[in-house]
This record gives structure tokens, C-alpha cells and sequence, in this order.
């Protein structure tokens, strides 16, 4: 009788194959990542696309709520210098209304613009105003004038002239021009100032005749003022004669020639006011004889 044996099953287990089962049976956690990442993406997108659209919207609202109360308001507009008067206005039903362009009326006046002349004026100067309008009707049209130095008023001088003798250096002059047509006064008009300048000094030359000796001196004189009243300096100009001085306040000047000669003589010299304007005249004078003439 043959021995019976119990046959129990086999287990048999293959470590490498059991660890890459469980590598495979967990989570693709790199996958998981990357979609969580595109899904992040997709929904700050779509945040930025909804807060630019809110933008827009806000911004379109604004230029609408604009546009509506503009029409609600008093236009200002300023024509040649003057404000458009009150019935000139739109109002915000007449806005609505198509615009229709209107022409200027012939008997519409006003002055553009007051030209001084001339335009840097000196103490010695008549200053005129001349102006310019624009008026398309037949009127007969005069103006009077109210000049100004300073912010005051010029009395007793009612034309476009102002004479000298009225202003001074550094003064700022301005007119006010009141137009009439046929009588009717119109809008007065200001204008913008002009300043005095400085006026050049005058300069000339003063020679006395004497008779001088040979190898003596030769003197003459400067003479020079200026308009505006301020002091005034004297000094030689190239080309000016080897020896020849002269006194920087006198005007005196004095020439010691080495060796004098009959002829004619020439020299250059300049008178400056304490503004730095300055004078310069070329002057000659003759020796004949051991005399100097004019």
C-alpha cells in the first residue's frame, strides 16, 4: 500500500514583482500635480478676463454719465478776448437739437488786437496805438482812447498818440480803447503793455583852436548827455591814435604825438549810460600849420 500525500498549495512570492505592483498601484502624483496646475492657470484667467470686463464697463459708464451731464451745464467759451454772452449759451435742450452754423452778423464789433508803435519805445519816442477789429456793417466807427502809465490813467489825452514827455525809462504804458458806431459805445478793450527802454546816449566832440608848438600836446573834449538822465561815460575806440588819453568821466582828451604832421586825423570814441547802452561816433580833425581847426 502506497503512502497517500496531502498535496497544500504553493505560495510563492517574487519580491521585485510585489514592489513594482505597489509602484503601480499608488497615485500618478506627478500627473495630479500638473492638472492641478493647469486648472489653476485656467482659473486666474478667467479672474483676469472678468476683472477687465468689469473695466470696461466702469469706464464706458463714466464716459456716458459724462456726456449726459455735460449737457446739463452752462458752456464757456471766450471769443477774440470776450466772454460769449448769456443768450449765446446752449442749453440743454437745444443741445439735443441738430447744430446749425450761424454767420456773423454784420453789425457784430469787436476789436482783435491794439499795435503799438514803435514797439520798444524810447523816452524821445511818440507812441501810437493802432487798431485792429473786425466789423463787417457800415457804421461810422470812432474810438477813444484812455491811456495808461503805470496802471493810471494820462488825463487830457483822448487820440491813439501819446507824446513824449508823459513817461519815463522802466515805465509800462497800456491803452483802453472805447469803439462807437454811429454814437453806440461797444465793448472796451485792454490792452497788453509795452515797456521804455533806455535811450542811447548823444555824444560829440569839441575842439578849440589853438596853436601849439612843435611836439606839444593837442586837447579836446567829449561832450555827451543822456536822455533818461543817467550818468555817462567816456572811453576810446579802436581804431584811436598812439598817445592819445582820455578821461573815463570829463570826457577831456589829451594827445602828445611824437612827431606832428600837417593832415587830417582820425579817431574813435564812445559815450555809455549806467544801463550799458552805448554811443560810438568816429571823429577827425585837421592840424595845419600848428593849428587845429574843427
Amino acid at each position: 500500500m502506497e503512502p497517500s500525500f496531502k498535496k497544500e498549495p504553493v505560495e510563492i512570492r517574487i519580491p521585485e514583482l510585489e514592489k513594482k505592483f505597489k509602484q503601480a498601484a499608488k497615485p500618478p502624483v506627478k500627473i495630479l500635480q500638473k492638472q492641478e496646475k493647469e486648472e489653476e492657470k485656467k482659473t486666474g484667467s478667467r479672474k483676469l478676463l472678468f476683472a477687465v470686463l468689469i473695466f470696461f464697463v466702469v469706464i464706458a459708464g463714466l464716459i456716458f454719465f459724462k456726456k449726459e451731464s455735460g449737457k446739463q451745464h452752462q458752456v464757456e467759451n471766450q471769443v477774440a478776448g470776450r466772454e460769449i454772452a448769456k443768450e449765446d449759451v446752449v442749453s440743454g435742450e437745444d443741445a439735443a437739437k441738430p447744430s446749425v452754423k450761424t454767420e456773423q452778423t454784420p453789425d457784430e464789433f469787436f476789436i482783435k488786437k491794439v499795435i503799438f508803435s514803435p514797439p520798444q519805445p524810447l523816452i524821445t519816442d511818440t507812441i501810437k496805438a493802432d487798431v485792429s477789429s473786425d466789423y463787417q456793417g457800415t457804421g461810422h466807427i470812432t474810438y477813444e482812447y484812455t491811456w495808461r502809465i503805470n496802471g493810471k490813467p494820462v488825463k487830457g489825452i483822448k487820440d491813439n498818440t501819446l507824446p513824449p514827455g508823459e513817461f519815463k525809462k522802466r515805465d509800462h504804458i497800456s491803452v483802453m480803447v472805447t469803439p462807437f458806431i454811429d454814437g453806440a459805445e461797444k465793448d472796451v478793450y485792454k490792452s497788453m503793455f509795452v515797456v521804455i527802454h533806455s535811450s542811447p546816449p548823444s555824444l560829440a566832440l569839441a575842439l578849440k583852436e589853438t596853436i601849439h608848438k612843435l611836439n606839444g600836446s593837442i586837447t579836446m573834449q567829449l561832450v555827451g548827455s543822456d536822455p533818461d538822465g543817467d550818468k555817462v561815460t567816456f572811453s576810446l575806440e579802436e581804431p584811436f591814435l598812439e598817445g592819445m588819453t582820455v578821461d573815463r568821466e570829463t570826457g577831456e582828451i589829451i594827445w602828445k604825438p611824437e612827431k606832428k604832421e600837417k593832415g587830417i586825423y582820425k579817431f574813435r570814441a564812445s559815450a555809455t549810460d549806467s544801463d550799458g547802452i552805448k554811443t560810438a561816433k568816429t571823429f577827425e580833425f585837421r592840424i595845419d600849420v600848428g593849428e587845429v581847426k574843427k
